[in-house]
């Protein structure tokens, strides 16, 4: 994500905490972290930070640790920044960190936002005509019902070796997913979701 976007986007938060490295980027992006946690051994110098936690444990991802963190500190919800790196081993581990927690987790992305879902759920999002909208299972959903979208669902099933719904297009203002089991993650793609629209 580039530096001006994370900024925008750290800015937005009431507080805000690193995983490991990201306390790094977030530093380089002008807003040091409130606390910056994980095994620490990413990390460029403890110098700069203002708070770190150095959990050693190598069951857990940093992302595991962040959530934790999160959860523990009285927040139920949290906005994922940054994790679209290079490195997809780490993308998918950050999913299943996500699916597993429970706080709500929304995921920044550079040309969008995407949201975690786990049934049962029920959840209407604002959307505008014509926007992208990937409704992606992590594990194998049942079901599952998408509409106000080109291609709309109505309780199927979904799982990543069957069935998925790839760049369907929202067709006006919202768009209701209904989720009986398994966990999905709903990505909405334009230009207006780059940066935090509060």
């Amino acid at each position: 994500m580039p530096l001006e976007q994370l900024n925008a986007w750290a800015r937005s938060a009431d507080v805000v905490y690193a995983a490991d490295g990201g306390g790094d980027r977030l530093l380089e992006a002008g807003v040091p972290p409130d606390t910056t946690i994980g095994d620490l051994d990413s990390i460029r110098s403890v110098l700069p930070f203002r708070r770190l936690i150095q959990d050693p444990d190598q069951e857990t991802s940093d992302c595991d640790k962040l959530l934790t963190l999160t959860e523990r500190s009285g927040h139920n919800r949290i906005t994922l920044i940054g994790l679209e790196g290079d490195r997809l081993d780490h993308v998918l581990a950050t999913l299943g960190s996500a699916v597993r927690s429970l706080l709500d987790v929304r995921l920044a992305l550079r040309s969008g936002l995407g949201y975690i879902l786990r049934g049962p759920a029920q959840q209407s999002f604002a959307t505008s005509p014509g926007e992208t909208a990937s409704l992606m299972p992590l594990s194998p959903c049942t079901g599952v019902s998408f509409s106000g979208v080109e291609w709309p669902l109505e309780n199927d099933e979904l799982g990543l070796t069957a069935f998925v719904s790839l760049s369907n297009k929202s067709l006006g203002s919202t768009v209701d997913v209904r989720l009986e089991t398994g966990a999905a993650a709903l990505f909405f793609y334009s230009e207006d979701r780059r940066l935090p629209s509060w």
